[in-house]
């Protein structure tokens, strides 16, 4: 029996080591076989799917470059915009400082006038009042003159009160004594 299970054994391991080439062969094939699937795969994908695949890309292409296009566009038209309003806000800016200047200069003309109107009724009431000024002095003299041409002398009036009083000295005296009278005649 020994014997015969030696024998086995060997057939055994034989049949294992076939078995096991022929798995590993297998197993070989199978992996040659995917990576043919694989690439058959990859080529029944290129022929149902390739040229789409291609047309999306030459889209996505398209639409990129339009995109970048629009872009560029629109960026342009925007400077554009920027630069017309910058020119617009520049010549509105130069038009209100050359208004702004134009009426600083009537105001300007504005105040001289003034100032020579005043300068002008300045000098006319300062020659008035010394025009009047003058008649006014003129007047006075004249009146000043006037009394000391009517007035009394001091000299007139002194002998004029003197002669009164003698007068009237007398005219008392002859009231009192009436026998004078007729005594101082003869």
């Amino acid at each position: 029996m020994k014997k015969d299970e030696g024998k086995n054994k060997k057939s055994f391991s034989v049949e294992n080591t076939k078995r096991n080439e022929t798995e590993d062969s297998i197993k070989l094939q199978a992996s040659s076989t995917n990576s043919n699937e694989s690439g058959n795969i990859d080529k029944v994908r290129d022929i149902l799917f390739g040229s789409q695949v291609r047309d999306i890309g030459k889209r996505t292409n398209r639409l990129k470059e339009d995109m970048l296009n629009e872009i560029s566009a629109l960026r342009d038209e925007t400077q554009k915009h920027f630069d017309s309003l910058e020119s617009y806000i520049k010549k509105e800016m130069e038009a209100m400082s050359d208004r702004l200047s134009s009426e600083q200069d009537r105001l300007n003309k504005t105040a001289r006038e003034l100032r020579q109107d005043i300068l002008d009724q300045s000098k006319n009431l300062s020659d008035e009042i010394r025009k009047k000024n003058k008649e006014t002095i003129a007047i006075l003299e004249q009146r000043t003159q006037e009394l000391r041409e009517d007035k009394i002398g001091r000299s007139a009036l002194a002998e004029l009160f003197t002669e009164m009083a003698i007068r009237l000295s007398d005219d008392l005296a002859q009231k009192l004594n009436p026998e004078s009278k007729g005594s101082g005649d003869e």
